[in-house]
């Protein structure tokens, strides 16, 4: 099974009206998922970002396989900055309940690396808590 994001609609609508996407599109077609086949990412991840008013802080997220790595804004309040990543793996504990971040450093720094190449979490937390 291939992760599917919301940033793959769009993509997937362009693709089924038969235009070009603009470049630089996050996301990716799932166009081939629907005619039945097996459809093939580019990449083996998804990235997704939680902001809200009713959080404390802005969550950055990406799924791997088994795993969701979670990484959390730390601009702001002292407090925040005690926000440490965690670690889970979804087909064990669905319900993410056992962070598992201590234990798999390594799986950590390497779901760390993948986010912070799609996105520099720590300079868009910032951007949105100076727009507040």
């Amino acid at each position: 099974r291939d992760h599917v994001s919301l940033l793959d609609i769009y993509p997937t609508l362009v693709d089924a009206v038969g235009v070009m996407p603009p470049a630089g599109l996050a996301g990716y077609s799932l166009l081939p998922y629907l005619a039945g086949s097996s459809g093939q990412r580019p990449v083996d991840y998804v990235v997704s970002m939680y902001m809200s008013n009713m959080a404390n802080t802005n969550a950055f997220m990406i799924r791997q396989g088994p795993w969701k790595y979670i990484a959390y804004g730390r601009y702001g309040p002292d407090t925040y900055r005690s926000y440490q990543p965690q670690l889970f793996n979804v087909e064990r504990d669905p319900e993410e309940l056992e962070d598992v971040s201590r234990s798999e450093n390594g799986i950590c720094a390497h779901l760390d690396s993948l986010l912070r190449g799609v996105v520099d979490y720590e300079s868009v937390d910032r951007e949105v808590k100076m727009e507040e």
